[in-house]
């Protein structure tokens, strides 16, 4: 119901958007995750930067393969999620993909 919903560009509840958000941020950066979204083996996701710097799962302890979690790839790009300088005065509201190349070139940055 809430992709329903939110496909049908009405604005999500805030409890499912607070969900969403908390899926989608990386336990170690806290920022959110983008694809590529890395995943330990026993499932726990970190965003692509994290990847790189931590060799255990800062959850679990488990290693890192080389396994993506396309669930939550998926996910990020259908959903839309406002421009990290919102407070700024920014309005733009794009899928997470979109939002890293508006986001590094947004005339709100701080």
């Amino acid at each position: 119901a809430v992709v329903k919903i939110f496909t049908e560009n009405k604005r999500l509840d805030n409890i499912y958007f607070d969900a969403l958000v908390s899926v989608l941020e990386c336990p170690i950066c806290v920022n959110l995750m983008k694809p590529p979204i890395w995943q330990c083996l026993a499932g726990h996701s970190i965003c692509h930067s994290c990847r790189w710097k931590i060799y255990d799962c800062p959850i679990c302890h488990n290693t890192f393969g080389e396994t993506r979690n396309y669930s939550l790839e998926s996910l990020s790009a259908v959903f839309k999620f406002p421009c990290v300088n919102q407070p700024m005065g920014c309005d733009v509201v794009l899928s997470l993909q979109e939002l890293k190349k508006h986001e590094a070139k947004c005339k709100a940055k701080r």
